[in-house]
């Protein structure tokens, strides 16, 4: 987590943009320095640690852990298992590494992180956390886009024709059920489980495609029992706003689209391979 967030930093393309009281400020194609963003709004952080001669390493790893802590934080009030000792390890464990990275003063990216792979003996994320359930909504999706794209002819008359032949064309419009008369008609074509499955899977793919939106505010307030309150490296304190959006439903069309992609990545493999 903590590499994927250096690596967002270090090429955000359009998956990574901060914002400041509303503008743009850092994203793809901007030109304003990440470290003049980060020492405006860290600029009290400097004292975190002694003897540290780069205060943008300082910033850099400050900015690092509130969006971990951000994003690993439960909701308070949830109604599900309470996830706050498991935030608490995550969050000083975090807080270690961050720590011991700017005493060393590591840069963003280095050749050594660049080739890791996911830790597979994680303890997984904290209940009632905003990534937890995004994860959750994303596993529904079971069956992958062969298996659901394998439902189409049941649904589609020009489908039913194109599979005798093993093509993999897309319905051109016309022959195929619009999506509207397909929503009405899916629990009659197909089994309930047929139908439970390309929902899922839809509702998966609309998780695996959402955006996260994060607000910090600086405060005064060091209560750290309040739900919104959260305390960066240096004990500075943020008022914090988060939520998903983004969440256009995904229609039925983009089984078409992610199946042919998938050939489409298979044959691109397979290529390389010979």
């Amino acid at each position: 987590m903590i590499g994927a967030l250096f690596s967002l930093l270090h090429t955000p393309q359009n998956n990574f943009r901060i914002f400041r009281n509303g503008e743009l400020v850092y994203g793809e194609d901007l030109c304003e320095s990440l470290d003049s963003i980060l020492e405006e709004w860290f600029s009290s952080s400097h004292k975190l640690i002694d003897d540290v001669t780069s205060p943008q390493i300082v910033n850099l790893y400050n900015f690092v852990f509130v969006m971990c802590v951000a994003l690993l934080k439960p909701e308070i009030g949830a109604n599900e298992i309470d996830g706050s000792q498991l935030y608490a390890e995550l969050e000083g464990k975090v807080r270690e590494i961050l720590v011991l990275g700017v005493k060393n003063e590591v840069p963003i990216v280095t050749d050594g992180n660049k080739n890791e792979g996911c830790n597979e003996n994680s303890v997984g994320l904290p209940n009632g956390s905003i990534l937890s359930r995004i994860l959750y909504v994303q596993k529904l999706g079971k069956w992958g886009s062969e298996n659901i794209y394998n439902l189409y002819p049941k649904i589609c008359p020009r489908h039913s024709i194109l599979s005798k032949s093993n093509s993999l064309a897309v319905c051109p419009g016309k022959d195929c059920l619009g999506e509207e008369k397909w929503l009405d008609e899916v629990e009659l074509t197909l089994s309930e489980l047929g139908s439970l499955c390309i929902q899922n899977y839809l509702l998966a793919a609309t998780a695996k495609d959402c955006s996260i939106m994060i607000c910090f505010s600086s405060t005064l307030e060091e209560t750290r029992d309040s739900g919104e309150v959260i305390q960066d490296l240096s004990g500075c304190t943020y008022d914090l706003k988060i939520g998903v959006a983004d969440l256009d439903p995904k229609p039925f069309t983009a089984v078409a689209k992610h199946f042919m992609r998938d050939v489409e990545m298979w044959e691109a493999y397979r290529r390389l391979r010979k």
